[in-house]
Formats: C-alpha cells, sequence, structure tokens
C-alpha cells in the first residue's frame, strides 16, 4: 500500500504523541554512550544536565535503527524530527518500516528517502494519509550531518472501537461430507478402550472422524482474541454408543482461526456457534 506523505508545519488535530507521553517501548540498535541515550530523543525535551540534547547512535553502528513497538495495533499519523540541540548535528536522511505481526517488516512506499534535517532545530513533520495501521515503526538513518543525532516524536489518532472490535459472534454448520476418517494407525492409537481393533468393522472397533474449517472473523481485531466454542445442535448416523467428541479451536490470529473437530460418530450434522472477545 502507498501512503501520501506530506510535509506540514506540525501533527493533525488531535493526535497524540507516544514518545514524550512514554506510550511506546523503543529499541536502538545502538547508542553513542550513556550520556547520550534515548532520555534525549523526545522532540521538545528541555536539556538535561551531563547530557546530550538528542540522542546519539554509536556513528560505527552499521544499521543506526530505532524501533517504536506498541502492545497493539496503532494508528500512526506523523513522524517528526529534528536535530541536535547543542550541536551542528543531524539526520539528512531516513527510511521508515512497518509491521503488523511482529515478524514481517514493509518498507513504506518501497522505501522511499524520506527528508530529514538541514539545520540542528527546525522541526520537520511528515504526516501520513491514510494512517500507518501497525504494531510497530522502524526508524533508519540513511546520511547525516556530522554524526547520526536526533530528536524525534510519532504521532497516533485513536482507533475508533465498536462493539465489533471487542466482541463477535457466528456459527457454521458442518455436515458428513466435511469429515474424513482418520488414519488406522491413528485409530489405533485414539482408541479408547486401548486395545487393537482391527480393520473388519467388528463392532468393538472404534474409528474416529475430524474435521477442520478456517474461520473467518467478520472484522479484524486489534490483537489474537479468546475464542470459545460451542455445540448448539447435532444430528447423528446409527451407532451412537460411547461416543466421543472433541472441539477445540487452533491456529487463532487476528483475522481469523480453525475449528478442529474429532469425533467417534458418523455425523449428519452439527451446528457449532463461536464467540471471539478481547479481555
Amino acid at each position: 500500500m502507498n501512503y501520501i506523505i506530506t510535509n506540514t508545519n506540525g501533527p493533525p488535530p488531535n493526535s497524540i504523541p507516544v514518545i514524550s507521553n512514554g506510550l511506546i517501548n523503543i529499541t536502538t540498535s545502538s547508542q553513542h554512550d550513556a550520556n547520550h541515550s534515548i532520555r534525549g530523543l523526545p522532540l521538545n525535551e528541555p536539556k538535561i544536565d551531563g547530557n546530550s540534547h538528542s540522542f546519539c547512535f554509536l556513528g560505527s553502528d552499521p544499521r543506526k535503527k530505532l524501533i517504536f513497538g506498541s502492545t497493539t495495533i496503532q494508528n500512526f499519523v506523523a513522524f517528526a524530527i529534528r536535530g541536535r540541540g547543542d550541536s551542528h548535528q543531524w539526520v539528512q536522511q531516513f527510511i521508515l518500516r512497518y509491521t503488523i505481526n511482529g515478524i514481517d517488516w514493509l518498507d513504506i512506499n518501497g522505501g522511499i528517502h524520506l527528508s530529514g534535517n538541514y539545520d540542528q532545530n527546525t522541526i520537520i513533520t511528515h504526516v501520513f494519509e491514510p494512517p500507518i495501521r501497525a504494531l510497530a515503526i522502524s526508524f533508519e538513518v540513511l546520511t547525516f550531518n556530522v554524526h547520526p543525532s536526533l530528536r524525534c516524536e510519532l504521532y497516533i489518532t485513536p482507533i475508533t472501537t465498536s462493539i465489533d472490535d471487542i466482541i463477535q459472534t457466528s456459527s457454521l454448520t458442518l455436515n458428513s461430507r466435511h469429515f474424513s476418517a482418520l488414519p488406522d494407525i491413528q485409530n489405533l492409537n485414539l482408541n479408547s478402550s486401548g486395545v487393537s481393533t482391527s480393520n473388519n468393522n467388528s463392532p468393538n472397533e472404534t474409528v474416529f472422524y475430524e474435521n477442520t474449517t478456517r474461520i473467518h472473523f467478520g472484522k479484524e481485531f486489534s490483537r489474537v482474541p479468546n475464542v470459545q466454542l460451542g455445540i448448539t445442535s447435532i444430528q447423528n448416523l446409527p451407532n451412537i454408543h460411547n461416543s466421543k467428541i472433541t472441539i477445540q479451536p487452533i491456529n487463532i490470529t487476528t483475522k481469523d482461526f480453525d475449528v478442529y473437530i474429532k469425533t467417534s460418530i458418523k455425523i449428519k450434522s452439527i451446528d457449532i456457534q463461536y464467540t471471539a472477545n478481547l479481555n
């Protein structure tokens, strides 16, 4: 997805600064030393005695990277940057990346080189349209003046919460054609009596059937939800003595999950209801 990125005099109205408010986790690939740490990173933070008036990377660091990570998906709307307040040092160009799952990182607009500063105090603000919906944002220095030093701020806007963002309920129906018999070796292992069964369809033989069905949520959750399953009705074929049914949600993500069913009886149809919610 491509974003429209514009330089403005400030962040959008009603946006929230997350660095200065301590609302974001920050990790860095290096720091020059303890006196040039992320204590100096916030955009408008006054200078702390004995510390540099900015954050400074280690000059030999090949990556020069900051990662701003949240515990939930956020709407990132702007990034502002300025140089070191007590020295002629600043970042000239940089790249931003984002991730929505904490694993896969995507370059914003194909790795476009964003403009940084041309002096130590002017604030350059980049506004994203639409907002970048992400779990974390990565900042990486490309070029700098004298030394890679910066003060910065990330801005978010609240994600509008509806009842569908918190809890979703739906149902599905499966019939006999959805189920397949487990291989003989698995049937032997799953036989509750612990006695080996034969392939002659004897009355004592337990044959298990299973099904895995992928369910997509009507709306993506901001984080992985809890999922509860319940059977609302079931129609069986004959021979239902000592029947066993296992049903559970597996492979849950923010977008979907699998319903796994294992049964010792042939089922004509089964109705299942699920509830997914965020605690």
